[in-house]
């Protein structure tokens, strides 16, 4: 699954691995809806990138003052 582009221009991609098929088309699934939602799943997702997808997505109507 591809998830957009990289700042080198290299394509960014999620693999999902199971042990069958079933389990391989809900991981897909799940991965396909947190995409949607505009969670970005990644390995090393640290409190500072939660945060700042917080910032951005979860407060609807406010904004950061520059």
């Amino acid at each position: 699954m591809s998830l957009g582009y990289s700042t080198s221009g290299a394509r960014i991609r999620k693999k999902v691995m199971g042990r069958t098929k079933t389990e391989v088309r809900e991981k897909l699934r799940e991965l396909h809806a947190q995409v949607e939602s505009g969670v970005r799943p990644r390995r090393h997702y640290t409190v500072n990138d939660a945060l700042d997808d917080w910032l951005e997505n979860g407060l609807d109507g406010w904004r950061l003052r520059p």
